[in-house]
């Protein structure tokens, strides 16, 4: 389930909490955009902020035994991979870069351990072909909508009926963007005291969520309030 659906749901977690750190008070226009074209093959482009749960999709939906992956992984946090060809320390970032075909348990393995962090690199199976800008979204620079790319058979459409949860009808093209209104960060004054550095990590965004759909040119606006 992609985190603004489980905003939606109330149903909040840690990756949920990890998309908005980032974030203080203020208004975030167009943000998590989401753009379907229905066609012989599923055509799907989205900003930046889905793209480690997309990798986890394809990662728990393909058929194939093995699978084709080419970027990067950076973390914060210092790392080893074995099947990684370079590794190296750029701009805060532990980065690695992959070029490899594995199996997909071990796919699995690297979405387990990364999706907390930024999972950049293409995915190529039969069914879902998968492309991402190779390096983390900058906040000074321009927004990307088209961030992530993808084609997929109609057999994977669950992926798309995740993220139009809340578009029912048959359709031929939708595009659906966000305004994040953050009012307030809540922080715990006593892990102040203990540990400063936790407790901006640990902070909590209150405000409201704007979800603008356009479904073959019919707009819809649907709104929720959050503490994430």
């Amino acid at each position: 389930m992609n985190f603004i659906r489980k905003i939606f749901k109330k149903q909040i977690d840690d990756l949920v909490h990890n998309q908005f750190v980032r974030f203080g008070p203020g208004t975030y226009e167009g943000r998590a955009v989401i753009r379907v074209k229905m066609g012989q093959k599923i055509r799907l482009w989205t900003s930046f902020e889905f793209a480690n749960e997309i990798i986890k999709f394809i990662s728990e939906n393909i058929d194939d035994e093995t699978v084709k992956l080419k970027g990067r992984i950076y973390s914060k946090k210092d790392f080893k991979l074995d099947l990684e060809k370079d590794h190296e320390k750029k701009k805060g970032f532990f980065v690695a870069t992959i070029d490899e075909t594995v199996p997909v348990e071990e796919l699995k393995k690297i979405v387990q351990q990364f999706m907390m962090d930024y999972m950049l690199f293409d995915v190529d199976t039969e069914e879902i072909k998968f492309k991402v800008k190779k390096a983390p979204h900058n906040p000074k620079g321009k927004f990307d909508e088209k961030f992530c790319n993808v084609t997929l058979d109609k057999s994977k459409k669950s992926l798309i009926d995740d993220l139009l949860f809340d578009v029912k009808d048959d359709y031929k093209e939708v595009v659906v963007d966000h305004m994040f209104l953050i009012t307030d960060v809540v922080v715990d004054e006593k892990l102040v005291e203990k540990d400063p550095a936790a407790a901006r990590l640990q902070a909590k965004r209150k405000g409201k969520i704007i979800r603008n759909l356009d479904i073959d040119g019919k707009k819809e606006i649907k709104e929720v309030d959050f503490l994430v």
